[in-house]
């Protein structure tokens, strides 16, 4: 009885939240983001799905912001690469305003910085590479981890902007 109890309100309070009612939640964007991470341009159905939504959490805000950046990668426009890179950049730094503790918001800025050019001037990497390596240091190894944060750890790990004894800690994570 005590579980079937747990399992209606968490279906309740699933049901309540807009981002839910859309088709996606936190990890259905998380999971939006690592696959087109790997794949450059972004796919307009997953912009479209994260715009439906980018107001409702701040981590929808900044996935969503990178998405739009990423879309200067499939254009030879100059002036229009800039363009969704502003963009972009602007909706990521407003999640972060909004939620400055969020995990999500600032690994979508780490790992956006860590695939542009320094010529932009946009680059708050080492604030966030301590702040996504505390986050990492407050959770418990012993305990199963998301395949998103196992992900995440691996991608930490691979920017190559973390010294060897934080690379040994984060590979534990994968």
């Amino acid at each position: 009885m005590r579980k079937s109890t747990i399992i209606i309100v968490i279906l309740l309070a699933g049901a309540r939240d807009p981002a839910f009612s859309q088709g996606i939640d936190m990890q259905k964007a998380r999971d939006i983001y690592l696959m087109q991470a790997e794949k450059g341009c972004p796919v307009d159905k997953s912009i479209q799905k994260l715009e439906k939504v980018k107001n409702l959490k701040p981590a929808f805000l900044a996935y969503y912001g990178v998405f739009i950046a990423m879309q200067a990668e499939c254009t030879g426009n100059p002036a229009k690469k800039l363009e969704y890179f502003k963009n972009g950049k602007d909706n990521i730094e407003k999640a972060i305003m909004i939620d400055e503790q969020s995990f999500d918001a600032r690994f979508a800025r780490f790992t956006l910085q860590d695939n542009i050019p320094g010529f932009l001037g946009y680059d708050n990497m080492e604030e966030d590479a301590r702040f996504l390596l505390r986050y990492y240091h407050q959770v418990d190894r012993f305990m199963e981890i998301s395949p998103f944060f196992s992900k995440a750890a691996k991608i930490l790990v691979d920017s190559g902007y973390y010294t060897q004894k934080d690379e040994d800690f984060l590979r534990e994570f994968f």
